[in-house]
């Protein structure tokens, strides 16, 4: 039985069915009670005067600023998503290739996410030239970083220093932590303290080819090595 592809199945199912499908409902869903509710609006500002109009007239643009914000929460609860499904894939595949290449040492190091320690092991571990590959992990540290800036700061792009690390020189970089913004200004929407984790849909998508593509080659690479494995140990048998 071929392990490798039959995980390569499941999580490039995962990623359509329960990552892609749930974003996908929860948008809709989104999107049809947001205009169903302008509709509602629009028809009072209509025959509203004065103050009043002006309050309709705001309540509809709250309403479309609230959907925005809880788009950008469900994609990029779907981001983080698939970098935990991704992780999980790894660490599966690699589970599996004990039956013929044993885990014998830790590999990479603490200062590495965890995808890159993953990625040391299927180096080190399989003799897979990895610089060579390298176009197929580097979505992976933007993933990494970007995920845990949604998961540990609440998608905050630049939260807020500890007071004593406040400085006197002014600006936000003053009380903010600004590095995130800085390295990937792409992700975030807003400045200073208002600026958020945004994940477009085209980084979205992206993201989502890449981690299907890395997944499909690491599962044919592993089924290599197990047939040649498996193929060494027929021919030193009696």
């Amino acid at each position: 039985m071929d392990f490798f592809h039959t995980e390569s199945d499941n999580f490039e199912r995962d990623l359509h069915v329960i990552i892609l499908g749930s974003l996908h409902a929860s948008v809709n869903a989104l999107s049809a009670d947001t205009e169903a509710y302008a509709k509602k609006l629009e028809t009072q500002i209509e025959s509203a005067h004065e103050e009043y109009r002006d309050y309709l007239i705001d309540r509809q643009g709250e309403a479309f600023g609230d959907h925005a914000e809880q788009e950008r929460f469900q994609r990029n609860m779907a981001f983080v998503a698939i970098a935990t499904r991704l992780i999980h894939a790894l660490r599966t595949m690699l589970r599996s290739a004990e039956t013929f290449f044993p885990r014998k040492k830790k590999y990479g190091d603490g200062s590495m996410s965890e995808i890159m320690r993953l990625w040391s092991e299927i180096g080190e571990r399989f003799g897979i030239d990895i610089v060579m590959h390298a176009d197929k992990i580097a979505f992976a540290t933007p993933l990494n970083d970007v995920r845990n800036q949604i998961v540990h700061d609440g998608g905050e792009a630049n939260p807020q220093l500890p007071f004593e690390r406040w400085t006197l020189e002014g600006g936000d970089a003053s009380y903010l932590d600004l590095k995130f913004s800085d390295k990937y200004p792409e992700y975030v929407d807003g400045s200073g303290f208002l600026a958020a984790v945004r994940v477009t849909e085209e980084q979205f998508n992206k993201i989502f080819d890449d981690s299907i593509t890395l997944i499909k080659w690491l599962a044919a690479e592993l089924r290599a090595c197990e047939l040649a494995a498996v193929k060494v140990n027929s021919a030193s048998s009696p």
